[in-house]
């Protein structure tokens, strides 16, 4: 019998298979598979250590991001 742990089947780790499978789809270019990835590890963070309270970061980290995106 296979043993995974709790978090392997949540919600966080669907966005980063997604992202995975983006990424090779499309030869890891582009940066919606990174966003993906990011996003989802961001929140798995949170479910596997939950001392860490990630979801307080969440819309700054994504503010952050869109102003470095539209700099760039």
């Amino acid at each position: 019998m296979v043993w995974f742990p709790e978090w392997f089947f949540t919600w966080p780790m669907i966005l980063i298979i997604i992202g995975i499978f983006m990424a090779l789809k499309h030869g890891f270019r582009g940066g919606a598979w990174l966003v993906l990835m990011i996003i989802g590890g961001i929140f798995l963070l949170n479910e596997i250590d939950h001392s860490y309270h990630m979801e307080r970061y969440v819309w700054p980290i994504i503010l952050i991001a869109i102003g470095i995106g539209l700099i760039v």
